[in-house]
C-alpha cells in the first residue's frame, strides 16, 4: 500500500489568541479561487456572495448559487470549482475544539460533530431554509470586520462564538443532521468510520498508482466486499470514482498551471497521456486543450506555450 502523504493536510492553528477563526474572501484575483482539494481538522462554513460554484465532499458534490451555505466537518475532502469569473465565495475556519470545552455536557452535540459520529447535512439552500442562512449571514458579517485591535478582536470574538452557538442551537433543533444508520444498511455501519479516511487516502496519493486492494485495505474489507460498500456509499465503482477525482484534479490544473497537457496527466496519476485525454473527454465532454482555452480564469490572456 502506497505512504499516506499529507502535503494537502491544512493542520495549524487557526485564527489568533484574540480571534480564533480564519476568515477569506475568495474571488477571481485569489489564488485559491478554484478550490484545490484539501482536508483539515477544522470545521468550514462557505457562504456563495455571487456567481455559482460547485464543491466536492468526499463523494457528493454540490451547486451553490447566492446565498447558498456549505457546512464542512472536519476530515473531509473537498474542492470546488466556480462556474465563470465573476464569482465570490466567502470561507470561515474553525475548531470546536479551540473554541469550547467539548466535554461539558452542553457542548455535546458539538462533539458530536467534532468526532464524525453525527453527519451535517451539508448543503443550506437559501430557498429552502432562509432561517438558517440569515444565522449563517450574521456570523459573517461579524467575522469580516475583523482587525488587529487587540480590545475590538475580544470583543468581537465573545460575539462570534454567541452566533457560532447560535447557528449550530438551530441546526440541532431542526434535527439537520444524519445517523449512519438513517441513510445507509446495517451490515456496512460499522466501517463508516473508515470512510473519511478512504477519501484522504484517494487525495493523498491519487498521484501515484492506486489499486482496488490498495482501497480495500483502508477499510479493512476483502476487494470484493469493498467495492459493494463503495457503490452503496457513493453509487460508483471504486476505480471509476478514482478516475473521476483525477479528472476533476487535472481539469483544476488546467486553469491554474502552467504544465503542459501530459505533465499534468502523469501528474495526476494517469500513465498514458492519449487515455487521459479520452478519459476527460468522456467525464467533461470537450478535449484538455479545448478545456484549458475556454476556462482560463485567473488570466484568460495567459498563454500556454508547452501544449
Amino acid at each position: 500500500m502506497l505512504p499516506i502523504n499529507s502535503a494537502y493536510h491544512e493542520n495549524f492553528t487557526r485564527g489568533t489568541p484574540d480571534f480564533p477563526f480564519d476568515y477569506h474572501q475568495i474571488d477571481e484575483r485569489h489564488p485559491r479561487y478554484v478550490m484545490p482539494y484539501h482536508y483539515h481538522s477544522a470545521f468550514e462554513i462557505l457562504i456563495m456572495r455571487k456567481g455559482e460554484l460547485d464543491v466536492t465532499l468526499n463523494e457528493n458534490t454540490f451547486h451553490l448559487l447566492p446565498d447558498d451555505c456549505l457546512l464542512i466537518q472536519g476530515g473531509i475532502v473537498h474542492g470546488g470549482s466556480p462556474l465563470g469569473k465573476d464569482s465570490l465565495y466567502e470561507c470561515l475556519v474553525f475548531s470546536f475544539e479551540q473554541l469550547f470545552d467539548l466535554e461539558r455536557p452542553p457542548f455535546s452535540f458539538l462533539k458530536r460533530l467534532s468526532k464524525g459520529s453525527l453527519s451535517l447535512n451539508p448543503c443550506i439552500k437559501h430557498g429552502e431554509a432562509p432561517d438558517l442562512v440569515c444565522s449563517v449571514k450574521k456570523l459573517f458579517e461579524m467575522v469580516r470586520h475583523s482587525n488587529g485591535d487587540h480590545k475590538e478582536n475580544v470583543t468581537r470574538s465573545i460575539k462570534t462564538l454567541g452566533l457560532v452557538l447560535e447557528l449550530f442551537g438551530d441546526l440541532e433543533e431542526k434535527g439537520a443532521y444524519t445517523l449512519y444508520q438513517d441513510t445507509m444498511p446495517s451490515r456496512y455501519i460499522k466501517h463508516m468510520n473508515k470512510v473519511s479516511e478512504l477519501f484522504r487516502y484517494i487525495y493523498d496519493n491519487y498521484q501515484h498508482q492506486i489499486t482496488l486492494e490498495d482501497l480495500s485495505k483502508v477499510t479493512g474489507l476483502s476487494p470484493k466486499y469493498f467495492c459493494r460498500f463503495f457503490r452503496e456509499l457513493t453509487g460508483k465503482r471504486p476505480m471509476e470514482y478514482l478516475n473521476g477525482f483525477r479528472i476533476d484534479c487535472a481539469a483544476s490544473l488546467l486553469i491554474t498551471s502552467d504544465d503542459s497537457i501530459n505533465e499534468i496527466a502523469y501528474g495526476c496519476g494517469f500513465i498514458d497521456p492519449c487515455y487521459f485525454a479520452k478519459l476527460f473527454k468522456r467525464y467533461r465532454n470537450i478535449s484538455p486543450r479545448s478545456y484549458r482555452q475556454t476556462h482560463l480564469v485567473a488570466d484568460p490572456h495567459k498563454k500556454h506555450n508547452k501544449d
